[in-house]
């Protein structure tokens, strides 16, 4: 009798530890965790950082976090009056956006800034072209400030701004300067294209492309070599399960990123061109979704979360035509109350557990 007390007891123990927490655990969707990951990067100022460590906002946190919110259908979870007004108030008095506030302004940020307000649903004022036309070189290129060497991010960041700004871009004539950068003649970048004709990379030719498409002039460059190019970046070794489907900075490098992703399915969206592979480098992004802070990292090897990553990842797949996953359901184990109640339910079938052995068998 008394052995069978100790063995229900035991029982009665075990069954409580294994089966109670499977019935309470809470869960929740992946899209649930990428939204949270980026509100806890919001700062009380308004701003976004790159990650929820950083101290200070910046205009790229900013824009990509807007941007990422709004595809996945989650803008309405941050208060955009209070954004759109440090945004705003980050303006500097030559019309341009710095990337941290008080700093000089860039092209760079100052795309970021009005496409965020225009996302927010404000209209970005001020002297915003005059700072844009001041970044306009002789050879028809933008420069990111002004003086600086023209540079294909800078120039497409300007022509996008100037054009969501309702200003007419065929006066800055920005095709007689790109459509000379692209390589027909080396065999290791054939298709690509450089800013200054010696580093070529996935990321400066998709802005190229992009470029060329705002301007109408896409058709005046081979658009063959640049596909067959940007394909070549791509893992196609299904061996390689942590890289097959990614896409790397160039044909010889192993920097597979979800920005590299986003590069090579934007040239291609762009070229109006199939996309190869289109299931594994879907499926090689979401691997790299960190489901313990929800955000994206840069690669499969997991490193730690962080907005651009997660833009860059959203934009890809929303190219892809596929953002299915954000309604997956996961466990996410025990709420912190609900974890106090089951330890607190332990404890005391412990204590009656050794009450009864100590009565039935001492």
């Amino acid at each position: 009798m008394k052995k069978r007390s100790v063995v229900i007891c035991l029982i009665a123990f075990i069954t409580i530890n294994l089966i109670i927490p499977e019935i309470l655990a809470t869960s929740t969707t992946k899209g649930d965790l990428l939204t949270n990951f980026i509100l806890r990067c919001q700062n009380s100022s308004g701003g976004f950082k790159n990650c929820p460590e950083n101290a200070i906002p910046d205009m790229q946190s900013t824009f990509q976090a807007v941007y990422t919110l709004s595809v996945i259908g989650k803008l309405n979870s941050i208060g955009k009056k209070t954004v759109a007004v440090w945004i705003n108030e980050t303006q500097n008095i030559d019309g341009g956006f710095p990337n941290i506030e008080n700093q000089s302004s860039t092209l760079e940020s100052t795309y970021f800034a009005v496409k965020a307000l225009l996302i927010l649903g404000y209209t970005p004022c001020n002297n915003i072209t005059e700072y844009i036309n001041q970044c306009w070189n002789a050879d028809y290129g933008f420069g990111n400030t002004p003086n600086s060497s023209s540079n294909l991010q800078s120039t497409y960041y300007a022509l996008s701004t100037l054009r969501a700004l309702g200003v007419d871009i065929s006066v800055y004539k920005t095709e007689q300067w790109l459509i000379p950068l692209q390589n027909n003649i080396s065999e290791d970048y054939y298709g690509a294209f450089s800013s200054d004709g010696k580093v070529y990379n996935i990321l400066s030719t998709c802005f190229a492309l992009m470029a060329l498409n705002l301007t109408n002039n896409i058709a005046q460059i081979n658009k063959t070599s640049a596909y067959n190019w940007v394909k070549s970046c791509q893992n196609t070794d299904p061996n390689q399960p942590t890289k097959y489907g990614s896409y790397s900075s160039t044909p010889t490098t192993q920097d597979y990123s979800v920005m590299n992703c986003y590069a090579a399915l934007s040239s291609f969206v762009t070229l109006g061109l199939e996309i190869p592979l289109k299931t594994a480098t879907k499926e090689w992004i979401l691997k790299c979704q960190n489901l313990e802070s929800g955000g994206f990292s840069t690669s499969t090897i997991k490193d730690s979360s962080t907005v651009a990553s997660s833009y860059y990842a959203i934009c890809a797949l929303e190219i892809i035509g596929d953002l299915g996953f954000l309604s997956t359901e996961i466990s996410t184990g025990l709420s912190y109350n609900l974890s106090i109640w089951i330890i607190l339910l332990i404890i005391i079938v412990a204590i009656i557990s050794i009450y009864i052995v100590k009565k039935y068998l001492l």
